[in-house]
């Protein structure tokens, strides 16, 4: 937010929606506060949940959708190959996605699979599978950090 000018005034330690509402209640009494939640049309309603039970009127609002486009043949070949080193997971959405348009999870066991945060790595254990890494924080950076110590043979 700070390159649109605007800092932040909360930030959850915990980069889910649980993290963010237990970091908003740590500022404040939030009952009777009013919220504008944008976010994305299939979005967990783990966040909105956790602020209305602390009392906020809180307004959803989708503002994306995510897209499922297939895995291009070549995408395909590699996996199938085992040519793939690493397939990274950013969302519950991107695996349910993926899965499907593979049409199961043969593919991915031969690869590492890493995933940005504990939400990801659950909807992975759903679908029968272990993430080999995930981000200490759901982070980009974070992620990208595990990967590098994962392939150094450093854990992560």
């Amino acid at each position: 937010a700070s390159e649109l000018g605007a800092a932040p005034r909360v930030t959850a330690r915990d980069s889910r929606g649980e993290g963010l509402a237990a970091s908003l209640e740590r500022r404040g009494p939030v009952a009777g506060l009013r919220m504008l939640l944008p976010r994305a049309e299939a979005a967990r309603e783990a966040l909105p949940e956790a602020l209305r039970a602390l009392g906020a009127v809180v307004d959803v609002v989708a503002v994306y959708r995510t897209v499922q486009r297939p895995l291009s043949p070549e995408a395909r070949r590699l996996l199938r190959e085992g040519r793939v080193d690493a397939v990274i997971l950013t969302s519950g959405s991107t695996v349910e996605a993926l899965v499907e348009d593979l049409g199961g999870i043969d593919l991915l066991r031969g690869t590492a699979l890493a995933v940005i945060g504990p939400v990801t790595a659950e909807a992975l254990r759903r679908r029968g599978l272990e993430p080999a890494v995930q981000a200490a924080r759901a982070e980009a950076s974070a992620l990208a950090e595990a990967l590098r110590a994962h392939f150094a043979g450093e854990g992560g």
